[in-house]
């Protein structure tokens, strides 16, 4: 990019703003979790769904788990959500799904 751009302002429901380097960034980071966390969630459905044998895969789940969740943090982290409460509730419930998990093992 240039380093003399302009930085450009655009008009939104809540009044002005403009994008900067950091809110890419945190896109690219946003999107980024939730493409760790849908893949582990792939790789870990598909290999319950094909097991023939659940108990030789059962060990192969914890870190599966351990990056979808770390996946979700991320985007979590990351996302931009004006609504301060909604934001308080999904990470409420990040700790709870993964403190439960924890508690669990």
């Amino acid at each position: 990019m240039l380093a003399e751009e302009e930085t450009q302002i655009y008009q939104g429901q809540f009044g002005n703003f403009s994008i900067t380097e950091q809110d890419r960034l945190s896109v690219i980071l946003y999107r980024a979790g939730l493409i760790i966390s849908a893949f582990s969630f792939l790789v870990g459905s598909s290999l319950v769904l094909s097991a023939e044998n659940l108990q030789a895969i059962l060990p192969l789940l914890t870190p599966i788990f351990a990056v979808f969740s770390c996946g979700l943090a991320l985007s979590l982290a990351t996302i931009h959500i004006y609504l301060v409460p909604l934001h308080r509730l999904l990470q409420l419930f990040l700790v709870i799904g993964t403190g439960s998990f924890t508690f669990l093992l």
